[in-house]
């Protein structure tokens, strides 16, 4: 286990140079869950039951699914992937993944009723294997083989007082690349770095990190045998780095506009600095190369990251 040294990060204060709150055909931005860059950005609105296609300036490039339960169709357009020429779509109504590409819908993939897969969660697709969270009483993570329906288990995970608090505060964001998964708890300043067979490889302990630690005395103070409290908002990997976005607390304010970022390209995690976006609330984020695009209360916004 490495961690991050107890100290100041030094923070970057970022200004956004484009906002969007209403779309060129004059609808509007409403629930964003999910984004992710592949040349255009594609972002989930869950309760239009679409994935909106913007370039990188924001203009509307176009839709793709609508509401409903056939195929292609959401009752909640959730967490979004983008796998070579192909977009993953969690269906959270459905239970399942709808497959797109760029002329329309090409599948709907269904889970086993043995996995225990929520969307809010970011999943991992590698080589027709679909990596995601589902909490058991001995594993935290799973795979999902799309072509031969076989299943894999993997993670361990952190043993709560209750059951219930062990299945809910187990549940893992996960990111990727060819060579590993990182798992990020949305609750625990914990990351975890597997290999695709699921062996653990690294953890990273980020608690020290000020305003890391202000946040978790909270969690524990308000933690129910029913609920608790986030720390991380939403996760997303780009470059050889993961950017974590936190919750944090200064005196009696609630924020969530903090980014950490951790540098995964070495052999070792290490803690990078910190991002702050303004004074806005960020629900979910995507960073392409020195991009940085957040969704809040106030509309689609880009940053530039120096």
């Amino acid at each position: 286990m490495f961690s991050c040294k107890n100290q100041e990060m030094p923070v970057s204060y970022l200004r956004s140079d484009m906002r969007i709150d209403r779309l060129s055909d004059s609808s509007y931005l409403s629930d964003v869950r999910s984004m992710v860059f592949d040349r255009y950005l594609y972002v989930t609105d869950y309760e239009r039951n679409q994935i909106i296609k913007l370039t990188p300036q924001g203009e509307l490039a176009g839709y793709l699914g609508a509401k409903g339960k056939g195929p292609g169709e959401f009752l909640g357009a959730s967490d979004i992937i983008v796998q070579g020429d192909s977009l993953w779509v969690y269906n959270d109504g459905n239970g399942s993944f709808e497959v797109f590409r760029s002329d329309g819908h090409l599948q709907t993939i269904r889970l086993p009723d043995n996995i225990d897969y929520s969307g809010g969660f970011n999943f991992f697709l590698f080589r027709n294997r679909l990596f995601m969270s589902s909490v058991s009483e001995t594993n935290s993570l799973c795979s999902f083989d799309v072509k031969t329906s076989a299943i894999e288990q993997f993670g361990q995970p952190e043993v709560f007082d209750t059951d219930i608090q062990t299945r809910i505060r187990n549940h893992l964001h996960l990111s990727g690349t060819d060579s590993c998964i990182f798992a990020v708890s949305d609750n625990m300043p914990v990351i975890e770095k597997y290999s695709h067979s699921g062996q653990l490889l690294e953890t990273l302990d980020y608690s020290s990190i000020p305003i890391v630690r202000e946040r978790l005395a909270v969690i524990s103070e308000n933690t129910t045998p029913n609920g608790y409290t986030l720390l991380v908002e939403d996760v997303c990997y780009n470059d050889g780095k993961l950017y974590l976005l936190l919750y944090a607390n200064r005196g009696n304010r609630i924020s969530c506009s903090d980014i950490l970022v951790i540098d995964v390209s070495d052999r070792n995690m290490s803690c990078q600095r910190l991002l702050n976006l303004g004074d806005s609330w960020y629900e979910t984020i995507c960073v392409s190369g020195i991009r940085l695009y957040a969704f809040s209360n106030n509309g689609l916004e880009r940053f530039i990251i120096d």
